[in-house]
């Protein structure tokens, strides 16, 4: 059962909106204006997923993410801003954040991201050892196949930046933009063809670890005007 999730937004009249939209999509959510009101309801509600505005009076959103999920390592946190710079997008995937929306919010979109974000925690939390996941290790910076505990590789920061987007995003369906904020680039300078070799890269290593370049070749598939996708199920450990 999936609990209540927590919206910290001090515009009031989109706050009531969210609130309003999640519930009628049958998401329960609880709202509050800023850090302190969050603080203050926390521990009660035991929230399993966050949706922080960046832009709060007082504490910001960034330093929330940061705070949170130095205390709780296994929350979910969706950032949410007017802002649509770059940067932000870095610094909030860094600070652990999982999904990055821009205002105006798209209410199903919101939704969506709720609920697959839910999926994937709930399976990381059942199934830390599950035979049928890819098991990336941060701290030891390696990737291990499905069935195969014994066969492991070592990843690049590279490799381990876009593995770390696929597993942060709804379905594995991440974009071109997010994986090259993932890389260190700025989609507006950024060649597409260096993306397209580091997932090729990427691909082989995976190749390499299952023994099958036809198998490992639908593992990550480019989905058309959207970005790439991993189809099989992503699990991180140490994920601090």
């Amino acid at each position: 059962m999936m609990r209540p999730v927590l919206i910290v937004e001090d515009n009031e009249d989109l706050l009531d909106d969210l609130l309003l939209n999640l519930n009628y999509l049958k998401i329960e959510a609880k709202g509050v204006p800023h850090a302190q009101a969050m603080d203050a309801i926390f521990d009660e509600l035991q929230p399993e997923i966050v949706v922080l505005d960046i832009g709060l009076p007082g504490e910001d959103g960034l330093s929330i993410a940061k705070r949170l999920k130095k205390a709780f390592p296994a929350l979910g946190i969706i950032m949410l801003t007017a802002r649509s710079a770059l940067d932000d997008r870095i610094l909030g995937h860094h600070l652990g954040a999982d999904h990055y929306l821009t205002k105006p919010v798209n209410y199903q979109e919101l939704a969506a991201v709720i609920l697959a974000l839910h999926r994937r925690l709930s399976f990381s939390q059942a199934s830390t050892g599950d035979s049928d996941a890819w098991i990336i290790d941060k701290h030891k910076m390696t990737v291990q196949p499905p069935c195969l505990e014994t066969q492991k590789a070592q990843l690049t920061w590279a490799e381990l930046n876009l593995l770390e987007v696929f597993f942060k995003s709804p379905e594995g369906l991440a974009t071109k933009e997010d994986l090259i904020a993932g890389l260190g680039g700025s989609p507006e300078y950024f060649d597409n063809r260096r993306l397209e070799s580091a997932i090729s890269r990427l691909r082989r290593k995976l190749s390499v670890l299952q023994n099958s370049e036809s198998e490992t070749e639908e593992v990550i598939k480019a989905v058309r005007n959207v970005g790439y996708q991993f189809t099989q199920v992503l699990i991180v450990k140490n994920d601090k």
